[in-house]
């Protein structure tokens, strides 16, 4: 591996951030130009009609409902089974913090399970020692575009007669997986960030049919949002793509963080989809502007795109060093929404990219870990088969793996825009830094490394 850029000039800073938009400017004019158009309900029959197609092929025919967004269709499934109050859920202990709101919000008891961070798949064993006689349903996310194997859930659901909700939204990656058709509900999300994005709007597939209509008939009394409710959101979209995507803008952001000025947060924070009053920002039935362009979307999604994203995070974890551990690298399938490693100081570690030009980035989503009720505060009755066993202390069940994998993950700025001779580089600085920090364990501060490294780019 050379210390050159294909052009042969000193090593550059890359202009890449740990997120994308995947879109283009066409897609964001079509979206902008769909507000400004009249759409008849013949137009919005249509575009359904379009969404059902795409998502009801013979290998999972579950029916369709297409939504604002995932919040939205949980929300609408959490109504219509209205589980008993005080009921408990079971959930991966990594997800968004709405996800747990709102299931507060329908006055159940959240119950965090602990993950493996090699696999993201749950404690099954832990799992089902969290089962009691008060638990309803099992809420399993795929994270960071990783798809786990639902099969020991499933059983598991199924041995307890259990509800599965699986949490598609960060693993759509085409019309080839769809989630188990045997979860009671699966999960897609199409917000800003996510692949094949809408600028918003979701999917949702629900097993049983009887729910499906009582959702869908509760769903049809909801205002449908206005045009410009997502028009706005558009506006606020295209300065946002140009910054992360369009010559010279990346260029400009970087050499504004070289002198002190840092948008980062100012750009996560337009991210956001209802950083307020999110029950009644949910509850609204997508546009007509939204469902045309989800239809266009995913009507012309291309699996190629899926799998030059794979190809090259794949190449850039071949060459990274061993040292450096790398998320959910044994889950069953890998799609790589985001590539997201772990190290002991990830500020530290952060700050050594930045000094060798590569701009990594810690709060790139709103995932974070869910922490138990208060010790205090013991789950349900046991199941007849279990009160031999003593209880699950605290202890026992705090979910200390994916707290320890929140607080030290980084996110990597990796995906199918970056070339490979620049994947190349962006791995030997992490070589580099990985070094760097090591050499502070025996001697130095952490502004030495920081410094070493900055002096290690001007020489190359």
């Amino acid at each position: 591996m050379q210390g050159v850029t294909k052009t042969g000039k000193a090593f550059p800073n890359l202009p890449y951030s740990a997120v994308i938009i995947d879109s283009t400017y066409s897609r964001l004019l079509y979206a902008a130009r769909q507000c400004f158009s009249f759409h008849t309900q013949t137009n919005r029959a249509a575009y359904l009609r379009q969404l059902q197609e795409l998502w009801c092929p013979d290998f999972n025919p579950n029916p369709v409902l297409p939504c604002l967004c995932v919040r939205t269709a949980f929300d609408l499934f959490l109504q219509v089974k209205n589980f008993p109050e005080g009921s408990e859920l079971i959930m991966t202990a990594i997800n968004i913090r709405d996800m747990s709101l709102l299931v507060q919000h329908h006055k159940l008891r959240v119950v965090p399970v602990d993950m493996d961070v090699d696999t993201l798949e749950p404690d099954i064993s832990l799992m089902e020692r969290l089962i009691t006689q008060r638990t309803v349903a099992v809420l399993v996310a795929h994270l960071y575009g990783r798809v786990i194997n639902m099969e020991p859930v499933l059983a598991l659901a199924e041995k307890h007669n259990l509800v599965v909700i699986e949490d598609c939204a960060e693993c759509f990656a085409g019309f080839s997986h769809l989630g188990d058709p045997r979860s009671d509900i699966s999960l897609f999300s199409f917000g800003i960030i996510k692949f094949s994005t809408s600028f918003g709007g979701g999917v949702a597939k629900v097993r049983d049919h009887k729910v499906y209509k009582k959702m869908l008939a509760l769903h049809k009394q909801y205002p449908v949002q206005t045009c410009s409710m997502y028009l706005k959101k558009i506006l606020k979209y295209i300065p946002l793509y140009s910054i992360l995507h369009v010559w010279p803008f990346p260029t400009m952001v970087q050499k504004s963080r070289e002198m002190g000025v840092d948008w980062k947060d100012t750009f996560v924070s337009f991210l956001r989809g209802f950083p307020n009053n999110m029950i009644q920002n949910i509850r609204y039935q997508p546009s007509s502007p939204l469902l045309a362009v989800m239809a266009k979307v995913q009507s012309e999604f291309d699996p190629a795109d899926i799998a030059v994203q794979r190809i090259k995070c794949e190449y850039f974890l071949s060459n990274l060093p061993p040292c450096l551990k790398v998320v959910g690298t044994k889950s069953q399938v890998n799609h790589f929404w985001l590539f997201p490693v772990v190290v002991d100081k990830p500020d530290l570690f952060i700050a050594c990219l930045a000094a060798m030009g590569v701009d990594a980035y810690r709060g790139a989503t709103q995932l974070n870990y869910i922490e138990p009720d208060g010790p205090n505060v013991p789950l349900g009755p046991p199941l007849p088969e279990q009160q031999a066993l003593p209880p699950l202390t605290p202890e026992e069940r705090y979910p200390y793996r994916c707290r320890e994998l929140i607080s030290h993950v980084v996110y990597m700025p990796v995906n199918r825009y970056v070339p490979f001779y620049m994947l190349e580089q962006m791995a030997r600085v992490c070589r580099i830094v990985m070094l760097s920090l090591e050499g502070i364990k025996l001697h130095g501060s952490e502004q030495m490394a920081v410094e070493t490294c900055r002096t290690i780019k001007s020489r190359l």
